[in-house]
């Protein structure tokens, strides 16, 4: 587990070493997260004005490690607790079916504390003012469907159409679906669900996300800066993405040199592995 600073302006921080992003460990090559941990997300749920990491792990068990920056060390084993770990849900919890959770601010106090969780049948919930003693305040978005069971993919919460503020916490989900379309639900803390967005249909490519993470990466003041990581490798940082549209596409790591020989496939270059650049380098 890593921890890259940014550099606000839609990359990585540089300096610590010359021409690479500077790299702090938080934990070392462990089987503990590498084969437990399932579910990532990042938020102040502590109330701290400082971001925590939120860990739903395979067996139901949810846990927060609070106020994590460069000084922090997480555990890389099971008998390891260390004194910023706060445990909310036990294993074999109703947890161990949550499928994808964005943290945002969807309603609740001016923390971004709230969470979206998409769980295996397809339902959808929101809680809000989740913190150290749990979680709050559910609420159904969705029943239990086969749209959102079999072809949401990722989701991340951000401010794409900046209307949040502390007295205004409302917050858009992003989606990417399994066909690689792209769709925003603006204002899910006024609005539910009910506000879909196009943001690009369906297309091969963006099937080849396998990471989205929006947030406050730019120069601006809202989290409207998507981060995504593709199956080749290839990181991109989408700036000042709007409700509508995706925003500039920054390159923050390219794809393996010379793969785009050993992943095209005539019908289509993205069928294996894929990121835009390779998908640029294999159509031409």
């Amino acid at each position: 587990m890593t921890l890259y600073p940014g550099d606000q302006n839609q990359g990585f921080y540089t300096g610590c070493k010359a021409g690479q992003p500077c790299e702090v460990q938080l934990a070392k090559p462990n089987d503990l997260w590498s084969q437990y941990a399932e579910v990532v997300t990042a938020g102040d749920y502590t109330g701290s004005n400082a971001y925590d990491l939120m860990v739903k792990w395979v067996d139901g068990e949810v846990t927060i490690y609070k106020d994590i920056d460069q000084n922090s060390k997480l555990p890389t084993s099971s008998d390891q607790h260390p004194a910023n770990e706060i445990k909310i849900a036990q294993a074999g919890s109703v947890w161990k079916h949550a499928k994808g959770i964005a943290t945002g601010k969807y309603g609740g106090n001016k923390w971004p504390d709230d969470l979206v969780v998409r769980w295996v049948d397809g339902e959808v919930t929101k809680y809000t003012d989740v913190d150290g003693n749990g979680f709050h305040t559910e609420t159904r978005l969705l029943a239990k469907n086969s749209l959102w069971a079999n072809s949401a993919d990722l989701i991340t919460g951000g401010d794409f159409d900046g209307d949040t503020s502390d007295t205004n916490p409302n917050y858009d989900l992003f989606v990417k679906w399994s066909d690689g379309k792209l769709t925003i639900y603006q204002d899910v803390g006024t609005r539910g669900l009910g506000g879909e967005s196009k943001v690009l249909a369906a297309n091969s490519t963006w099937t080849h996300a396998r990471v989205v993470a929006a947030g406050e990466f730019g120069a601006n003041n809202w989290e409207d800066d998507l981060f995504v990581r593709w199956s080749d490798g290839e990181v991109s940082m989408y700036g000042n993405t709007q409700a509508d549209a995706l925003g500039r596409e920054y390159q923050l790591v390219p794809p393996p040199t010379g793969f785009a020989a050993t992943g095209v496939r005539s019908d289509d270059p993205c069928a294996r592995v894929c990121g835009p650049e390779l998908y640029r380098r294999g159509i031409r």
